[in-house]
């Protein structure tokens, strides 16, 4: 009879810490929001003038009826001519729970078996909770060439092509290929 309820007691403390515990070790999007470093061949790279942040756009939205995370991962980088940063975003919506991207969107994330996240299928780990204001993401790379253009020298790069043929945006101007760097 001793042995049945140590037994039973064991199973029961056994069952009330899995209980207590369940849940533990799942990522939430606040988890994974902060500052980012390019991760290639498994060593990190790290860029001059470029910082690479997931911050959370809208929480508690919907998206192909069904609950979802609107998030943008940007790219600050650093103009020295006009002294300022700017950023190329990539926004995407994710689902709360698995944190995966939804299938149709045009930017792809996903998190890997290190925990690392995949942003069309580059690698990036995280170095820190730093952030970015919301606000400030919103001077992109567009909104630089347009300050740039009203300099003289930039405004004749601006109109000179290149036929030289880029996979993303197609031709190029020699200033686009300055600021895309």
């Amino acid at each position: 009879m001793k042995k049945f309820i140590t037994f039973i007691l064991a199973a029961i403390s056994i069952l009330s810490i899995s209980i207590l515990f369940t849940g533990c070790g799942t990522q939430t999007v606040d988890d994974i929001t902060g500052e980012y470093i390019l991760v290639r061949d498994g060593q990190e790279i790290k860029e001059d003038n470029k910082h690479y942040y997931l911050i959370v756009l809208e929480k508690d939205i919907t998206k192909q009826n069904k609950p979802a995370i609107k998030v943008r991962f940007t790219e600050q980088r650093y103009n020295s001519d006009l002294d300022k940063y700017y950023y190329v975003n990539r926004d995407f919506y994710m689902d709360p729970k698995t944190l995966q991207s939804f299938d149709s969107e045009k930017n792809h994330f996903s998190i890997n078996d290190k925990k690392n996240i995949l942003v069309n299928n580059v690698e990036y780990k995280k170095i820190s909770s730093n952030m970015v204001n919301k606000d400030d993401t919103n001077y992109t790379a567009h909104n630089l060439i347009q300050d740039l253009v009203k300099i003289p020298k930039f405004n004749e790069l601006h109109y000179k092509r290149e036929r030289i043929r880029d996979e993303f945006s197609g031709y190029k101007t020699e200033l686009e290929k300055l600021v895309y760097y």
